[in-house]
Parts: C-alpha cells; sequence; structure tokens
C-alpha cells in the first residue's frame, strides 16, 4: 500500500528545504515529504497524487504566497482531499484568514514563524497521530457497518464531528458557548471561560444570564436590553450579531462583540442556542483615542486658521514682500504636524511622544519615554507649571496655553499647548498638544525690524519643509512594519529550523558514525567518501515531478538489481541527490548495513545543505535590513552628493517586497545613467509615494513598468501603473496640498504635493499622463544638481 504524503507549500526555498529536512529527520521514511513553491503547484501535485492511488496525510502551508493566499489555497485542498489535515505556517496572517481557514477548510493549526522546533515536531506528531486515528476508526466504522450500517454511519460521523468540532472552537481565539433553553450550559471553550469566569459552567436561565454575568450596555449602567439579547433572540429563531456590549468582573469592564445563532433539530425545533464572542477592549480604546486625536486636531486647525486670517488683516498696511512671506509662512505652519505626549496623571511620565516633538525639543525617544519634563528640564518658568495643573484640575482641560520651554541645547522656545486628560488602558492620561510659536513671536517683533524677520520666517519656512517631508516618509515607513517584519520571520525561520536540522544531523552523525565506520572494509571506506563526493557535487534542486519520475526509475533499477527494499534505498539515494550511475556504490549498497551507511552519509551531506541554508536566509535577513536602514536614514548636513538614481529605486522596492509580490509584477527598464547630485533620502521619498499610489491604483493587481533612461543633461524615472486612471477633471489638481480621492483617513493629501517640492527643490520638473489602464508619472532630474 502506497504510504500517504506530506505536502510542504511555500514560496521559499529555503523555508521548503529546511522543513523539508527537519520532517524527514523527525519521521524517517514512514512518510513521503512532496513539496510545492506555489499554491497552483500545490495543487497540481495533489491532483498527481490521488491519480497515482496516494493519499495525503498533512498540508503545511505558507499565508502570503504569489498566486493564492494559504486560506483559499487549504479550503481548495479540502475540497480534493477532505480528509487531509491542514497546518498554517506563516508570519503574517490575521484572526480573519485564520477564521476563513477554519471554516471552509478544517484547520488543524495555527504555527507562527519563525518556529520552534519542538512546538512544529509535536503539531505534526500529532496531526499525523490524528490522521491515522481517523483512518482506524474509518477502517472500525466500515467493519461496524456490515453489521449494522446505519447506526455505525451515525456513530462514526457523531465522533468524527465531536472531534473536529472541539478542534475548531479550542483553536479558534474566540468564545463560544452553547446553551440548552433552560440556559444550562451544555459547551463552554477555555476562550469563554476567561472571559466570563468560571461562572460560565453554572446553570443560569436565559433572563438572567445577563445579571449573572453582568452584561451591560457600553458605557452605561443599564443591563443590557433583553429585546436585543442574542442568547434570548437565539432561542427564538434570530441570529444577531451586536458590538456594544461589555461583560464586568473582577473590577474590569471587557467590551465585547456577540454573536447569536440558534440550532435547529430535524424536526426544526431548537435546541441549543449557541453564542461566540471576543474581547474588542483594544479596537474600542484605539477607536476612543484616534476619535479624541481627530476632534482635537481639527480644532486646533480650525482656530489657528481663525488667528493667522487676523494676522493677516491686521498687517496689510506692510510692504508687499513681507505680507507674501507672511502668506507662505501661515501656509506651512498650518501645514505642518504637531507635537504630541501623553503622560501619566499620577507621576507625569512621558509614556508616548511624536517625532516632531523629539525634533522640536532635541530629544530622542529614549530619553524621553519613562521621563518627566522636570527631569529633561523643560519648563522655563515653574509658575508657568504650576498654572498649568490648577487649570486642569479646576476644568479637566486647557486651551492654547502659551509657554515657554527649554530644549536639549538650552535653547529657549515658545510653544501654544492644548491638553486635556483621558483613560487609556484604565489609566488617567493627559493628552497634550503643542505647536512651536517662536516664529510667530519673533514675526510680530520683526515688525519693527523687517530684514531680521524675512531672514526668520525664510528659515522657518524651510524647516517645516524638512519636517513635513520626513513626517509623511515615516507615516510611509510605517505602513510596511508588517509587511518587513514578515519578510524577516522568513529567513529567520528558516535559520532556527537549520540549526535545529544540523544539531540532529551532529547528533546522529557522532552517535553511529565511529562505530559504523569501524565496521566498513578499506574499499568501503574509499566507496563511501566517493559516495560523499558525488552527493555534494550533484546538489541540483528537482522538482517534485522530476524528483518522483527519477525515484521511479531509480526503484526500478534496484529491482532488476535484486535488491527487495528497492522502494528504501531508492528514497534514501534522493535524498543524497544521487538519482543516476549508481554503478560505484552497488559494493555499499549490497552490505546488510545499507540503509545504515546511506543514511550516516545524509547526516554529513545535510549539515552542509543546512548550512546553504543559512548562509541564503542571512544574505536575505542582512538586504532586507540594509534596504530599510537606508530608507529611513537622514542625512542632517543639508548638502547634495552623488548618488545613483536606480540604487534608490531598489531600496524602496525592496521594502515594498511583502506587499509586491501578492499581485503585483515590476517590468524594469534600464539605460545606463550617470550618478547625480542630489539629496538621496528625499529621493526615495518619490520613489515610495509614487509606488505607494501605484499600488492603490491598482488595488494590488497588475504590472507596474519602471523605465530609467537619459536625455540631454537630464535622467528621467518614468512609473506607469495598469490601474484605473485619473479623471480629466482633477488631473490637475492632484499635485495641489490636502487634495485627495482616498477615504477619510486613508491619505492627508501630502503625499504628492511633497513629492513635487521635492523635484522642484532638485530644479527638475514632475509631469502626468493618464487614460485608463496606463497612467505614468515622469520625473526629469538635473545630472550636475542644482544650479546656483
Amino acid at each position: 500500500m502506497t504510504k500517504p504524503a506530506i505536502i510542504c507549500v511555500d514560496d521559499e526555498p529555503i523555508v521548503l528545504e529546511s522543513l523539508k529536512i527537519q520532517l524527514r529527520d523527525l519521521l524517517g521514511f514512514d512518510y513521503p515529504i512532496e513539496t510545492a513553491t506555489s499554491g497552483e503547484e500545490a495543487l497540481e501535485l495533489i491532483e498527481e497524487l490521488h491519480a497515482e492511488g496516494s493519499e495525503i496525510a498533512l498540508v503545511l502551508s505558507d499565508y502570503i504566497m504569489p498566486d493564492l493566499k494559504g486560506d483559499e489555497l487549504l479550503k481548495q485542498v479540502h475540497a480534493l482531499s477532505p480528509t487531509t489535515l491542514k497546518v498554517l505556517l506563516t508570519g503574517q496572517a490575521d484572526i480573519t484568514a485564520v477564521s476563513r481557514a477554519i471554516q471552509h477548510a478544517k484547520l488543524y493549526r495555527y504555527i507562527a514563524k519563525p518556529w520552534e522546533i519542538e512546538d512544529l515536531n509535536l503539531t505534526v506528531t500529532e496531526a499525523l497521530h490524528s490522521y491515522q486515528q481517523d483512518k482506524k476508526l474509518e477502517r472500525q466504522r466500515q467493519e461496524l457497518e456490515q453489521a449494522n450500517r446505519e447506526q455505525a454511519q451515525l456513530i462514526a460521523q457523531l465522533q468524527d464531528n465531536e472531534n473536529r468540532l472541539t478542534q475548531i472552537l479550542e483553536a479558534i481565539p474566540v468564545g463560544v458557548l452553547v446553551s440548552d433553553p433552560q440556559g444550562n450550559p451544555q459547551y463552554v471553550n477555555s476562550r469563554a471561560q476567561e472571559l466570563l469566569s468560571d461562572d460560565a459552567l453554572a446553570a443560569v436561565s436565559p433572563e438572567r444570564w445577563r445579571e449573572t454575568y453582568q452584561a451591560y450596555q457600553a458605557g452605561s449602567e443599564q443591563l443590557y436590553p433583553e429585546d436585543r439579547d442574542p442568547l434570548l433572540l437565539a432561542l427564538q429563531g434570530c441570529s444577531i450579531t451586536i458590538d456594544d456590549i461589555e461583560i464586568r468582573q473582577k473590577e474590569q469592564s471587557i467590551p465585547l462583540e456577540m454573536w447569536g445563532k440558534p440550532i435547529y433539530d430535524q424536526s426544526g425545533a431548537i435546541v441549543y442556542a449557541i453564542a461566540a464572542f471576543q474581547d474588542i477592549t483594544a479596537r474600542k480604546q484605539a477607536e476612543q483615542v484616534l476619535a479624541h486625536y481627530n476632534r482635537t486636531l481639527e480644532q486646533e486647525v480650525r482656530l489657528r486658521t481663525q488667528q493667522l486670517e487676523q494676522e493677516i488683516a491686521e498687517r496689510r498696511s506692510a510692504e508687499i514682500a513681507l505680507r507674501l512671506s507672511e502668506e507662505k509662512f501661515s501656509k506651512a505652519f498650518r501645514s505642518s504636524p504637531s507635537a504630541i505626549t501623553i503622560t501619566t496623571v499620577t507621576d507625569g511620565q512621558h509614556v508616548e511622544v511624536n517625532e516632531t516633538f523629539c525634533e522640536l525639543t532635541g530629544y530622542s525617544p529614549e530619553e524621553v519615554l519613562g521621563s518627566t519634563t522636570l527631569d529633561l528640564n523643560l519648563w522655563v518658568n515653574a509658575r508657568d507649571r504650576q498654572s498649568l495643573f490648577e487649570i486642569l484640575q479646576t476644568k479637566g482641560s486647557v486651551r492654547n496655553y502659551e509657554f515657554d520651554f527649554r530644549t536639549k541645547s538650552g535653547e529657549v522656545k515658545t510653544a501654544l499647548l492644548s491638553a486635556e486628560i483621558i483613560t487609556l488602558l484604565d489609566q488617567n492620561c493627559l493628552l497634550s498638544i503643542s505647536n512651536d510659536i517662536t516664529g510667530r513671536i519673533q514675526s510680530e517683533r520683526a515688525l519693527r525690524q523687517k530684514n531680521e524677520e524675512l531672514a526668520s520666517t525664510l528659515e522657518q519656512l524651510q524647516r517645516t519643509q524638512q519636517e513635513l517631508i520626513q513626517s509623511e516618509k515615516m507615516a510611509s515607513l510605517g505602513q510596511l512594519i508588517a509587511g518587513v517584519a514578515h519578510e524577516i520571520n522568513t529567513p529567520m525561520g528558516a535559520i532556527r529550523a537549520s540549526i535545529g536540522n544540523i544539531s540532529t544531523a551532529l547528533d546522529n552523525t557522532l552517535r553511529l558514525f565511529p562505530q559504523l565506520f569501524q565496521q566498513l572494509s578499506p574499499q568501503q571506506q574509499t566507496d563511501f567518501f566517493a559516495l560523499l563526493e558525488a552527493s555534494r557535487q550533484n546538489a541540483e534542486t528537482l522538482s517534485f515531478r522530476e524528483e518522483r519520475k527519477r525515484k521511479r526509475v531509480l526503484r526500478q533499477e534496484l529491482g532488476d538489481r535484486g535488491f527487495e527494499d528497492a522502494d528504501t534505498l531508492a528514497t534514501l539515494l534522493i535524498r543524497l541527490n544521487l538519482t543516476e550511475n549508481i554503478e560505484p556504490f552497488l559494493s555499499l549498497l549490497q552490505t546488510e548495513k545499507n540503509t545504515l551507511i546511506l543514511d550516516a552519509a545524509y547526516n554529513l551531506v545535510s549539515q552542509q545543505s543546512n548550512s546553504e541554508n543559512i548562509k541564503l536566509a542571512v544574505e536575505k535577513a542582512s538586504k532586507i535590513v540594509f534596504a530599510l536602514k537606508n530608507y529611513a536614514r537622514q542625512d542632517r548636513s543639508g548638502e547634495m552628493v552623488k548618488a545613483n538614481v536606480a540604487d534608490g529605486i531598489d531600496v524602496v522596492l525592496t521594502i515594498y517586497h511583502n506587499q509586491l509580490k501578492q499581485g503585483i509584477q515590476i517590468r524594469r527598464s534600464e539605460e545606463e545613467v550617470p550618478d547625480i547630485l542630489c539629496y538621496p533620502e528625499e529621493l526615495n521619498q518619490v520613489w515610495t509615494n509614487l509606488l505607494h499610489n501605484a499600488i492603490q491604483a491598482m488595488n494590488n493587481k497588475g504590472v507596474l513598468n519602471i523605465d530609467i533612461a537619459r536625455q540631454d543633461d537630464r535622467v528621467v524615472v518614468n512609473f506607469t501603473d495598469s490601474g484605473c486612471g485619473i479623471p480629466p477633471e482633477i488631473a490637475d489638481k492632484i499635485f495641489d496640498p490636502f487634495f485627495t480621492t482616498k477615504p477619510i483617513g486613508e491619505g492627508s493629501g501630502l503625499g504628492l504635493d511633497i513629492v513635487r517640492k521635492i523635484v522642484e527643490k532638485h530644479q527638475g520638473e514632475i509631469t502626468l499622463e493618464s487614460q485608463p489602464g496606463r497612467t505614468t508619472f515622469s520625473v526629469w532630474l538635473p545630472i550636475a544638481g542644482v544650479k546656483a
């Protein structure tokens, strides 16, 4: 009988090789280990194995792959092979993807990358045991069916459903409670017991469960309304989803999202009600902080706009040049981010600060976090601090409080502060939003000293522009953190697995090799070393089809030579990459210790293979870290340097690799162009914005052409995407500040405005040509840099 196979699916070859070695060390030859580098290849392999009459015991799949996501692949695997157990092995998968895999593919387990060897080994062992148990139960069901077909079928089906239901309910990070019509809990999973406490097992009538578990309308002192009670409605035949309920247990309130659904018997009568719920504390807190921040920011912008309009009206008698300078300063000031801090009310320690605050004060985040304003010596006048806290104690908030502060370098500046006491993670905190108004104070004094004012205003505008560019750059970088984490987890997982494989192989070698080598004759020892050398030189990577084809040929050849264990020997030779010309090694194969000899050789060869995997994984991780470091660097010198445009685009493409591989095809056409004088970190922001906009325009699916060429004394870079295009009626507005077609919260409208300013700072030009299916942004940059 053909042995059931295990299939590993990942788009990273080093991960597949590490998995294959680890599983072979764990299982030996009990299960054939097959691999596939994509979802489509895995589906073809399953059909091929089924055509040969082979069973598939287990599929381990990555989540993010170019053609099919992991949850969709496992769904199709389940349709082709329902008895196959499925494990999702990945560094980035949200709860929605896991839920889909559980619902549509009966997911057995989810393991995060980089995986622990013991965890993976235990999961595979338990899964295969479960698979064999399922097979054993199936055989018992068939035997019992001969005596009583209908009864045996019902028992086997019930056992299978109970096992799978228990696995699913215990695997999902959601509380599940099943109750009979009298309120007696019939099943409560571990997550439900955590949320509802030990009372979850008590018999409670449906009408009183809200009182027992202290289920309140969120944000009120009222028990949750009976007419919207998911459990009661489920027993009445209704399905409902709510997210405005909270459980109050052990002096804490837990906001929940809850689903209620009835369960019917064969006659249509309701016999159970099922309630599922999950803790949404983090989501609710994030929504509250974001809503409060947006309201405060809008008020600040509105108030500042009125103040600037009043100042402009009062200064209309000033000279034309000064008024123009004032207008530019006001516009830049409104656009710049505010300095934001969150401090604890009890001890005044900073728990969160933004980049603008650090740039404003001169301190690094590490110096600010955990310290107080007194520790940093920020207050110039102690009386200002005392007055501020008196207002807070009386009113609970303060608006537009003007005070002087001291930077790390000792410079004294003036700021306008708005602050409010908020609750963050059950702790009273002070949310403070400050704007540097030193420039405004200086401009008021400069009405008497025009020349000094003009110089100060120009300097402030330049700083504000740099802050906008850096802020937009760091915002873009923040969106990439999850993807970069996944990209680094992939080689880290391979490194961890390879190290474990090397350790296992080394232990086996030290344990078996000396005794085995003493039993070999001098000629056999020579043949053994020749076998090792042949295996090392033949280290080619075979596709699963080619490997299985060569194995069949080897098995046939060994069978023709009279080997009884031809299948086992063929498998061992395939592991050693010895697929052709086995004549020089027949003397070793014909010994009684043939399998032990080949296994010892494999332990030695696998150490080299795993070392190569570690080398490749380190190179991949180093490339990602190098790209991230170059992307986030800041050049404070303010001087142009020689740089290659293509190198900057390479850095951005490396950072965006995780998003691009999900459906974006990059086509590059590059002429040999000279290095140009430029600000490389600012140009990286240009390429980032153009690439990010192209991905969104194509909805993460399409073709992006990047062309680099030389035209006379300029380098031209074209970004051409296959997205929906830009309508002619808004094409002239896309470079305007704050203009955006994206939904609220997804775009600031500053991206292309900053791109245009950076290009103009280089004395370059950016243009747009767009039609449905083809949008091109062209950037022209002078090779010689900015002319004086």
